[in-house]
């Protein structure tokens, strides 16, 4: 640090989610090689995953970039589209076992039973109660999906979980058809 210069107000340290910033401090001070390794590879993977879609820029925005504004504590960031995580971001977060929870968001009669594997489903007429089930803090990050491009799914739960107080919700938009085209297994959902 430069003599005179203080820290921008959005350092990881200040900025990141508490699951990320427990994280970050359990690599730092654990005296196991292995697992701060394994911490810091998962860490770095899901702030890659939430931060390449902006790098990268978001297609559905005019000019091809999302409009991403810090709020006035530096804390939180809002967007006019919900953040998206594409196929080689979840497969990267899957492979490294990074702390996520996956929901598929089809139910009734678009529910084919066929899942990205570890995905459990709700929906957005999930209660607060069943979520709670799933998901245990409102600090976990969690990916939501649901058939295709089209499907509505996915971000009217992902909306939901935002509205009940989850912090770190990200959609999957290219959902379970984008999955399997890239050629990824799925499972069928137990009965």
């Amino acid at each position: 640090m430069v003599k005179g210069k203080t820290m921008p107000s959005n350092h990881l340290r200040d900025t990141a989610p508490l699951g990320m910033q427990l994280a970050l401090a359990i690599a730092v001070k654990t005296k196991d090689t292995e697992l701060s390794v394994r911490v810091i590879k998962t860490l770095l993977v899901a702030v890659l995953a939430l931060v390449l879609p902006v790098v990268a820029g978001c297609r559905s925005c005019e000019g091809g970039a999302c409009a991403i504004v810090a709020s006035e504590t530096g804390k939180a960031f809002s967007t006019s589209e919900p953040a998206v995580v594409k196929t080689a971001a979840l497969q990267a977060l899957l492979t490294a076992n990074a702390p996520l929870v996956l929901l598929d968001a089809r139910s009734g009669k678009y529910d084919d039973g066929r899942r990205i594997p570890g995905a459990r489903s709700l929906n957005d007429k999930s209660s607060a109660e069943e979520i709670a089930k799933v998901v245990k803090t409102k600090d976990t990050l969690i990916v939501t999906y649901c058939s295709n491009l089209q499907c509505q799914a996915s971000p009217r739960l992902a909306k939901h979980l935002r509205g009940l107080g989850y912090k770190s919700v990200l959609e999957y938009s290219e959902g379970i058809a984008g999955w399997t085209e890239a050629g990824n297994r799925v499972k069928e959902a137990q009965k």
